[in-house]
């Protein structure tokens, strides 16, 4: 006989990490074994332990073969007393209804990729104007590169701090997809930038105390901008989920049709190195970074004429 709990019960005995009880749909799942090896993070999971994670878990999307695995920690179902409709909750099999009945989205979409391609080409339009440059200035591609992966760095960290500020849903998700476009942008710009940088003139380094530090800043920016997006990748796709591409819209990148259990401790591995990695970056490689740059400048070194995209 399928073991019945109130949502009292739940509360009270599934919030620890010993015991954590999700309700989905009516039904009850320990997910304490899952806890290691769910590809999002077990902190997502402990935030919904106690609680019914209905919403949350049908808005931020899962595949089949996740759904599948989800009922391997089913323990039980709620008395009938305190169940739910869940009317206002459409499943993943309505929501696909809906999406490909659904045609104005396609036509919005299209409208906000021209605008977006329209901002594109007037930026390479401006920056393609030949100009003098000093010498002590990069070349014209590699300051639009950097200006470029500047963005898209700091885009991808603002995306990510936000996104962590949702406990889980469609904004949550929308947010998410974002930052992985942003960061598969990343991992094709760096070929770029590198390419640029090694195939521009490069002027003299400021003379300063910290020179050799400067210059090993700069091969760590490679490096992390390398195995970020990598590390990105390797989650969705050992995760069985997938990365966007702009106007190719979500999912444009697929995951592996069907993960072991193998593949789920990879993911959640990539993940973990990928959010250390982030951590780094974004409180330790940035701030050094820029107060490079701020240094120079306080030592009067026109710091803003060697990098500005357009002068």
């Amino acid at each position: 006989m399928t073991k019945q709990y109130s949502r009292a019960q739940v509360a009270a005995n599934g919030s620890s990490e010993e015991q954590p009880l999700l309700i989905i749909r009516n039904k009850v799942y320990n997910v304490a074994s899952w806890l290691g090896d769910h590809p999002g993070g077990k902190e997502i999971l402990l935030m919904h332990a106690g609680k019914d994670a209905t919403r949350d878990y049908e808005e931020i999307g899962h595949s089949d073969f996740a759904i599948e695995k989800r009922e391997t920690y089913l323990v039980g179902e709620l008395v009938p007393e305190d169940r739910s409709s869940y009317a206002d909750i459409p499943t993943k099999a309505q929501r696909e209804v809906k999406r490909s009945s659904k045609g104005s989205s396609g036509a919005t979409s299209l409208v906000v990729q021209s605008a977006a391609a329209l901002l594109v080409a007037l930026y390479v339009k401006q920056a393609s104007e030949a100009r003098a440059i000093p010498k002590v200035t990069y070349s014209a591609l590699l300051r639009h590169a950097h200006l470029l992966m500047t963005l898209g760095a700091y885009g991808s960290i603002a995306t990510s701090s936000i996104a962590m500020s949702y406990q889980g849903g469609s904004t949550k998700k929308a947010i998410m997809e974002l930052h992985k476009g942003l960061g598969v942008l990343l991992g094709v710009g760096i070929f770029g930038r590198i390419y640029a940088r090694y195939n521009s003139t490069i002027p003299p380094r400021f003379q300063s105390s910290i020179e050799g530090a400067e210059s090993l800043s700069h091969y760590v920016a490679y490096l992390l901008l390398l195995y970020l997006p990598y590390s990105g990748l390797k989650h969705v796709y050992f995760s069985g989920g997938g990365a966007p591409l702009p106007f190719l819209g979500s999912g444009a990148l697929p995951g592996k049709s069907k993960p072991t259990d193998e593949d789920f401790k990879k993911a959640a591995t990539e993940l973990e190195w990928h959010k250390f990695l982030g951590r780094f970056f974004k409180y330790g490689f940035l701030p050094f970074h820029v107060g490079i740059a701020l240094y120079h400048a306080s030592n009067n070194k026109d710091i803003v004429k060697k990098i500005a995209p357009f002068i």
